[in-house]
């Protein structure tokens, strides 16, 4: 019988959530940067304005869903039986 190759640890499920909100924020800022690069690379009071709600209405909602889906999952997981 062949051995097993070994196999990558599952990532702890903080750690699912820390790459998704890694992910969304990247995701944002790259479209901060191709808002500022299709508006003539103008750096306003209104450029300014956009990157501050997507960072902090669209980053921070994420952020925080993220956040009270943990809660969530930690307090219904011992009832439910284990992981989803």
């Amino acid at each position: 019988m062949a051995p097993k190759p070994p196999t990558a640890p599952e990532p702890t499920r903080l750690m699912q959530y820390v790459y998704a909100n890694v992910l969304w924020y990247l995701f944002l800022g790259i479209v901060v940067l191709l808002t500022f690069l299709a508006s003539g690379r103008v750096w306003d009071d209104v450029m300014r304005e956009a990157a501050k709600f997507l960072f902090l209405i669209l980053g921070g909602g994420f952020t925080l869903v993220s956040l009270l889906d943990s809660l969530y999952e930690k307090r219904f997981e011992s009832s439910e039986g284990g992981r989803p």
